[in-house]
């Protein structure tokens, strides 16, 4: 996972002062959570990740080419017997300062990284945030990774529909890998940045609860997960994959000093008939909202358990994927990095706002059949929404009076 920070420098900023700033709070941060300063290692003929453990670790720091593509993946894994798991780049242009941070997904998930930000943000302040650090889940999570060792993988896996098992060792990921989606050729893929106003969203939220006959609104999340679904949408089924992060609904003993992944993705799967039509009307589209609210909700401690159940028993967890196929129009992965750094205040010399200006998702390349809600400050009166689609498919979106009508203004 990796995000750019974009400051703004003053005019007499010195790139040298902020590097030496940078290197000393990475310093006294590897000493605070040596954890993010480890390295990882794979067993590749079980595809098993540890973290590896040493006195003096350090959080490399490098400059970075501002054009260069990163891509911290699994992959890396497979060529290295180790790499870092964490690292951050820097990058300075004409008037700005770029800060890349990057935590090996293979390690942790969104809230770790968001809580790696807000520790190194708190180190140039000289301040220290404390947040959970131990790779060890709690004992009735452990249990099930116990039970699961002892029972079938087959017979767990049936109670898993989310999750399926591809016979090649490309690694994590879904049915047809992310390196085949990145590795089209750009011109036939488009990604585009719809930007939405808080006001806007908050008329959509009133329209669906008047729809529901409830008084209680659906979030933004659901309002956009549920507009983008239905208007990209063509085919005869149709499914989308959620991400929900679950150590804060369930398990919150076995998680509170917990760092790494605690991430799921229910699966909702519906006609395409309700969700086209929810394109054009608010009360389908408030029943889809009632789907995507069901899916959430189905992440409970049963939903948990045995999913750690089966990944527990799987014999080469490289095996295991997510039950989707983004590259099928009929499909769409859904995700919110909304608080991801942008609120974080840092103190480096030289910076003439001490919140970065904007927050960006780094990769290593154009994907399909994805939405990301990108991060803003928690005041901010917009909701930026990168979305990621065959071009032809881009193309439409862009021509839906349905979805356009909502969208502010796009960002090519």
């Amino acid at each position: 996972m990796s995000i750019c920070l974009c400051f703004p420098l003053q005019d007499d900023a010195k790139e040298e002062e902020i590097v030496a700033s940078l290197h000393a709070a990475l310093d006294r941060l590897a000493a605070q959570r040596p954890d993010v300063a480890d390295t990882l290692r794979v067993e590749l003929r079980l595809g098993v990740i540890s973290l590896e453990t040493s006195e003096g670790g350090t959080i490399p720091l490098t400059k970075l080419d501002a054009n260069a593509k990163i891509n911290i993946s699994y992959n890396d894994l497979k060529r290295k017997d180790h790499v870092r798991a964490g690292l951050v780049n820097y990058s300075f242009i004409q008037g700005g300062l770029l800060l890349w941070v990057h935590l090996n997904h293979a390690f942790a998930d969104g809230l770790s990284l968001q809580a790696f930000v807000e520790c190194l943000a708190a180190q140039t302040r000289g301040e220290v945030v404390d947040h959970p650090a131990s790779q060890k889940l709690g004992p009735e999570l452990a249990m099930c990774e116990e039970d699961g060792r002892t029972e079938p993988f087959t017979r767990l896996m049936e109670a898993c529909p989310d999750l399926t098992v591809m016979f090649d060792d490309s690694g994590p990921g879904t049915t047809v890998s992310l390196g085949r989606a990145l590795s089209l050729d750009n011109s036939s893929k488009s990604e585009k940045i719809f930007v939405f106003k808080r006001e806007k969203l908050q008329e959509l939220r009133g329209l669906l609860a008047n729809a529901n006959n409830t008084e209680k609104a659906p979030t933004i999340y659901q309002c956009l997960a549920a507009l983008t679904w239905a208007n990209i949408q063509s085919e005869v089924e149709s499914e989308m994959m959620i991400s929900v992060n679950w150590r804060k609904r369930v398990f919150q003993d076995d998680t509170k000093d917990y760092f790494g992944n605690t991430t799921t993705y229910p699966m909702i799967k519906t006609r395409v008939t309700q969700v086209v039509g929810a394109a054009e009307s608010i009360e389908s589209l408030a029943a889809l909202v009632g789907l995507i609210d069901r899916g959430i909700k189905s992440v409970d401690k049963g939903f948990v358990a045995r999913r750690t159940k089966a990944m527990a028993a799987c014999p080469d967890i490289r095996l295991l994927r997510a039950a989707i196929d983004l590259m099928n129009p009929v499909s769409l992965g859904f995700n919110t990095w909304r608080y991801f750094g942008a609120d974080e205040e840092w103190k480096l010399p030289g910076l003439a706002s001490r919140k970065a200006d904007a927050v960006r998702r780094v990769s290593s390349g154009i994907g399909v059949g994805t939405a990301l809600i990108l991060p803003a400050k928690k005041d901010s009166e917009e909701y930026e929404l990168v979305v990621s689609l065959m071009t032809d498919s881009m193309n439409e979106l862009c021509r839906s009076e349905q979805w356009m009508r909502w969208v502010d203004r796009v960002i090519e």
